[in-house]
């Protein structure tokens, strides 16, 4: 077996030691394990040419090294074409020459610019227009790509409501991404969509292309990006560089965010207090059979386990508690816009975990508020199925499904917020109290809520 390590030519700089020693182990990991090859097929690890030249001599004699130039026509014409589906090879090359033209992210630029021909029709005129105006500085393209994925103009001017919504999403986003990789979802779409939709107080929302992107981490220097913007709307004069403060201009003019948000509780403070009332509409009213799925995902989050592999593992699990099928049948359907808020593709986002988590943290939650307001028979009906179920299963020696316990956890959780609240119904109701108080488990989840 041969093991690859693709350089990318890069300026030489300092490279900080735990950055190589991080390096050498993914290495090692990948090529040998007690004497035996660690894999059947051939690992490529792709890394800067000022990483593998600080590698140990040792190390680089176990693998075989090529050098990969990613700043070639040719493969970012390909790129270009692969994102875009356009086939006039003469303009992808030109386009190609000027993606070359940037000082870094060439291959990030080049699948910008597909993606931007793809939504054009193969218009070239605008991406090269694009291109050209930025100087080869890859933040100001990226920052006038944003800004016209994201939509804030209209005939070439700036579209002041649109502006100030979107300022206030993406400074409540940017918190979120500093513990997450490229890829994970920092919230659902549907959240973001209302976000936005309630912000500009108008019926604009996002498309679903706009709230998918805006709810995954990107690359860095994306992000790096969405940052300048955010500093933008915070700041009374740009201090970026003249290219991207150019691009910069529509944010801290129409943008200007008022609010706080320097980490991950100042942005659950925010969401509470900016839009509990809306958000609380979308837990209203909900069914049953809705709001068992909620529970569920509730004694998911705070018990800190993967909603995704939880439903996994109940995949033909037969003999379930009914309240429990019915909360798995509306997170497998997804027809319940208050889930959809919460979770996507059964995962559920850091976002999500915050706000369900929050009153661990000291902090109040408009979900279990809602969840928590006019439920009470819910919760009463529930705990009795669940007591029910586990005596029965007593005599027919039969223990509990882990998805039944987690369920049950966020009943506990539910009724131990409420009751710190003072909402009347659970604090007067004697009968509830010492029956989620019966098990490990909710006693953990009250002294988590009671003593914050």
């Amino acid at each position: 077996m041969v093991y690859e390590v693709g350089v990318v030519r890069k300026p030489k700089h300092h490279v900080h030691p735990g950055i190589i020693n991080m390096v050498e182990e993914m290495i090692n990991q990948a090529t040998i394990k007690t004497g035996e090859l660690q894999y059947r097929v051939p690992v490529i690890i792709i890394i800067p040419k000022a990483i593998y030249d600080s590698l140990s001599e040792e190390l680089k004699r176990s693998v075989k090294s090529i050098e990969l130039n990613l700043s070639n026509e040719e493969f970012l014409a390909a790129v270009i074409k692969a994102y875009s589906g356009c086939s006039d090879e003469t303009a992808l090359r030109s386009l190609a020459s000027e993606v070359l033209k940037f000082n870094e992210g060439y291959t990030l630029i080049a699948r910008l610019v597909g993606e931007e021909l793809r939504r054009s029709n193969c218009l070239v005129s605008d991406a090269q227009a694009m291109l050209k105006k930025t100087h080869g500085d890859a933040s100001a393209f990226l920052i006038h790509w944003i800004n016209d994925y994201l939509g804030i103009f209209e005939r070439g001017k700036p579209i002041p409501n649109r502006i100030r919504a979107l300022a206030e999403v993406l400074a409540v986003r940017e918190p979120f991404k500093a513990d997450l990789s490229p890829g994970d979802y920092i919230a659902t779409p549907y959240f973001m969509d209302r976000l936005v939709y309630w912000t500009s107080n108008s019926s604009e929302g996002l498309s679903d292309e706009q709230a998918n992107w805006l709810v995954v981490k990107h690359e860095d220097l994306l992000e790096d990006a969405i940052t300048m913007i955010v500093k933008a709307t915070k700041e009374t004069k740009a201090t970026e560089p003249e290219c991207p403060s150019k691009a910069l201009e529509p944010w801290s003019e129409y943008g200007k965010f008022k609010g706080e948000i320097n980490n991950v509780n100042d942005a659950i403070k925010y969401i509470n207090e900016r839009y509990s009332k809306e958000l609380g509409e979308e837990f209203k009213n909900i069914s049953s059979d809705c709001w068992n799925a909620l529970i569920l995902v509730l004694g998911s989050a705070w018990i800190a386990y993967s909603l995704e592999e939880i439903i996994e593992y109940s995949e033909g699990v037969t003999g379930l508690m009914p309240i429990v099928n019915s909360a798995l049948k509306v997170i497998r359907n997804g027809d319940c816009n208050a889930v959809r808020l919460l979770i996507i593709n059964n995962k559920m986002p850091l976002l999500t975990w915050e706000l369900l988590y929050a009153p661990a943290m000291g902090l109040s939650s408009f979900v279990l508020d809602a969840l928590a307001e006019g439920r009470i028979n819910h919760v009463r009906n529930a705990f009795n199925e669940f007591i029910n179920a586990v005596e029965e299963g007593r005599k027919k020696n039969r223990g509990l499904y882990p998805i039944e316990g987690i369920y049950a956890f966020g009943l506990a959780v539910l009724t131990a917020y409420a009751d710190k609240r003072g909402i009347k119904e659970y604090a007067s109701d004697d009968g509830l109290r010492p029956r989620h108080l019966r098990s490990p488990l909710g006693r953990y989840s009250i002294l988590r809520i009671q003593f914050r």
